[in-house]
């Protein structure tokens, strides 16, 4: 599930603004996703507790934001608070006025993109909004868990197990939490990046949780202090030669 989140107080640049995203979106679900892409769009006038919620929820976020709403929080603000909780969701800045990027760079607030208003401005707003999806495609694990579309960052999942007898992939993440989908390991690890090692046919491992590994006891101590038997005879050398690769050189055995 991918969230747009619009903070704008004309209810026609509103509209404006959803036309433009989910044109969008449908130009790219067969280029950039394979598929139709889930996603949601929600919009806001002005600050709000909803819009603190979606702030900090784990969605895969993408931000579009008018610079001067009325009310007691403008754009900069908004984008302060969710730089305060998300340093890596896109932010676009849409505004009536040009020269701001200075402060944007003072306040640190790492805007990919600030738009000018103007006759030229969707089409801009379009191509900004492909390049934050591409981002996000490279940094979240996009799964069907049930009835729900959910979005994983690849650095919270520690492994990704094979339940055979369920015929489900199970993805365990750091802050504990489990979800189910039917996608294979080998569907999975093609979705994923160069930090996901398969070192058992039924274990997708995250290389960056791996605290040591006994290639002796076929079993890996992740630095959440789980051991597990996830490593066959058959993939030793090759995870040897990968971590070699991965850590430059230095091997926790």
């Amino acid at each position: 599930m991918i969230k747009f989140i619009v903070c704008e107080d004309d209810p026609q640049a509103q509209k404006n603004i959803q036309v433009c995203i989910q044109s969008t979106m449908e130009m790219l679900e067969n280029s950039l996703w394979g598929s139709a892409a889930c996603y949601d769009i929600c919009c806001y006038a002005q600050y709000t507790e909803n819009l603190a919620e979606k702030i900090k929820s784990d969605f895969a976020k993408i931000y579009i934001i008018d610079l001067e709403l009325k009310g007691s929080f403008n754009g900069f603000d908004i984008a302060r608070m969710i730089r305060d909780d998300d340093q890596t969701s896109a932010i676009i800045i849409l505004t009536v006025y040009d020269g701001f990027q200075g402060e944007a760079f003072k306040r640190r607030l790492k805007i990919m993109d600030y738009i000018t208003k103007n006759a030229d401005s969707y089409l801009r707003l379009k191509e900004t909004i492909i390049l934050a999806l591409k981002e996000i495609r490279q940094t979240y694990l996009f799964i069907q868990g049930g009835n729900k579309a959910l979005s994983v960052k690849f650095m919270d999942i520690i492994y990704i197990h094979r339940i055979t007898k369920e015929r489900k992939s199970q993805i365990t993440l750091n802050n504990g939490k489990i979800f189910k989908t039917s996608l294979t390991l080998d569907q999975l690890s093609l979705k994923l990046d160069y930090r996901f090692f398969r070192t058992h046919q039924s274990y997708l491992i995250n290389l960056d949780y791996i605290d040591s590994i006994s290639f002796d006891n076929e079993t890996i101590l992740f630095k959440t202090g789980l051991t597990l038997p996830c490593l066959s005879r058959q993939r030793k050398k090759e995870l040897r030669e990968f971590i070699k690769a991965h850590w430059k050189g230095n091997i926790p055995s």
